[in-house]
């Protein structure tokens, strides 16, 4: 009874463990399949897309993504609940990536495992001569005359026959590896015997791609400043105006400061912003200090994070806000962006710090008597700008409403506003990512293992001398290559023809024919 109850048990165990190969068998051929693979990079692509149409959160302004928000309400709220506005840190994102990158491990074990079986299958090449290469048709022969050295048998070394030594002369001079095959009665040359890994390198740059993207996504840290000429900017998490940090970033800043000196911009003649570039100082906490010239394509690296110019630029009007005993309550720049109209005012809407009160004001980058144009706004005169300014209170009841120009003051109940100060501002997207190094790495494995496919193709010849259908003796030469069979049958030929051209004696110059 116990027996039975033993095999029975047993009997259990060996299904389950059936079971379980049979499932881990099922996942392995699922995630070899191209269609997974196709489906996976499909909806990635589409994701990277939907990264480039929709505002990333971090790297615009803030007013820029508002707008956006204001103007597509409906697909604004669909694209925030997919996590459209932060792609590349989207849970669902890096989860398809991970899915993608076991998808190629798979795929590029059983890669390597199958180039290891062919690479080793090679040898036996070297033991004779492959039957399709000596079929009909497979190969080139030269006839030879009757003054010939007799073929090599197996127990004779090919190489000190005659037809063999200038066979082998040839074969190496174009770069081939020559050595008898096993049997003794045939060469064997072959060169990028290595050439078979180029696939396997693909696949494995391929996924350090992957692996790059999946850390960048985790790691990665992406903000946006603006600047007025002269601020300052540390590099520390409460100085963004917008900021995306990854689950792996774990507040690594840099905490460079970064001044902005000049900002020079140029315009068409249509109004259109031409070109824009800032000059600014750049200072680690070390103490060493760069100066570079920021634009469009001229990013500044320092202390591993990317500072980039944005398209984002206008003018910064400082204001002055004091109570009734001449008190400094709040002092500080508002930016107004460039409009996409010259024929309008930059306009902006604030709080006023310190007081219960929302600004809402139109600045003018001319004198009043003059109508808003396009050189107004590339030839801008700041110390003739002014604003045209509302104050309203909590309940949305007008408290001040008027011009107000550069060096003047307002006041309202018991405080005074001034305008102080005009100058340039321009915005600066921030990008730290440790994962672009890995990503780079495997682009160049990735472009190596292409290379090595399609221009380092491995190719073998043989050489034999074998009895002719008239009882002749000819030298036979054959060739194999992994892709670009026709390419490797010209070669054959061609080296058949500089045998024939090194005249040795036991040739019959100039006759060189494939058996049919």
């Amino acid at each position: 009874m116990l027996k039975a109850v033993s095999t029975q048990t047993a009997m259990a165990n060996q299904q389950a463990t059936r079971s379980r190969v049979t499932h881990i068998a099922a996942l392995l051929r699922l995630l070899r399949s191209r269609e997974l693979a196709l489906v996976l990079l499909g909806v990635i692509l589409v994701g990277a897309v939907s990264g480039t149409l929709v505002p990333q959160k971090a790297l615009v302004s803030p007013a820029d993504f508002q707008n956006w928000q204001t103007e597509h309400a409906r697909w604004a709220e669909l694209a925030n609940g997919l996590g459209l506005t932060r792609v590349y840190n989207s849970w669902w994102f890096l989860t398809l990536l991970g899915l993608l990158f076991l998808s190629l491990l798979v795929c590029t074990v059983s890669n390597c495992r199958r180039t290891w079986r062919i690479d080793r299958h090679r040898h036996r090449e070297e033991c004779d001569v492959p039957r399709s290469v000596r079929r009909d048709g497979g190969h080139l022969t030269i006839q030879m005359s009757d003054t010939q050295q007799p073929q090599p048998t197996s127990d004779a070394h090919p190489l000190v026959h005659a037809p063999f030594q200038r066979a082998s002369v040839v074969l190496r001079q174009v770069g081939y590896r020559v050595r008898p095959v096993a049997s003794g009665s045939a060469l064997f040359a072959g060169k990028r015997r290595y050439g078979i890994w180029g696939s396997a390198i693909f696949h494995l740059g391929l996924m350090i791609v992957l692996l790059g993207g999946a850390y960048s996504g985790g790691g990665k840290m992406a903000g946006y400043f603006e600047l007025a000429e002269g601020q300052t900017f540390t590099e520390q998490r409460g100085g963004y105006l917008q900021i995306d940090e990854g689950p792996l970033f774990r507040e690594q800043h840099a905490s460079f400061r970064l001044r902005l000196d000049q900002l020079h911009t140029r315009y068409w003649d249509n109004g259109t912003l031409r070109e824009m570039s800032s000059a600014v100082t750049v200072q680690a906490p070390s103490g060493e200090t760069r100066t570079a010239l920021l634009g469009p394509g001229r990013p500044l690296s320092f202390l591993g994070a990317s500072i980039y110019q944005a398209n984002q630029h206008g003018f910064a009007v400082l204001l002055s806000l004091k109570d009734a005993a001449g008190n400094t309550i709040s002092s500080g720049f508002v930016n107004f962006a460039t409009p996409s109209e010259p024929t309008h005012p930059a306009t902006n809407r604030f709080p006023l710090p310190g007081v219960s009160l929302q600004a809402e004001a139109d600045f003018y980058p001319a004198p009043q008597a003059e109508a808003l144009d396009v050189e107004n706004w590339s030839q801008a005169r700041p110390d003739e700008s002014w604003l045209y300014l509302f104050l309203r209170d909590e309940q949305e009841r007008l408290v001040f409403q008027g011009p107000l120009a550069l060096g003047d003051s307002i006041t309202f109940n018991g405080y005074a506003l001034s305008f102080k100060q005009v100058s340039r501002w321009a915005g600066f997207p921030v990008v730290r990512d440790p994962g672009l190094p890995i990503i780079f790495t495997g682009f160049g494995l990735c472009i190596l293992g292409a290379a090595i496919i399609y221009l380092w193709v491995p190719r073998r010849i043989w050489v034999w001398v074998e009895r002719t259908a008239e009882g002749n003796r000819a030298l036979c030469i054959g060739g194999r290559a992994d892709r670009y069979q026709a390419s490797m049958d010209e070669e054959v030929a061609e080296l058949a023809t500089r045998m024939i051209l090194l005249h040795d004696s036991s040739f019959v110059i100039g006759q060189t024919e494939s058996v049919a």
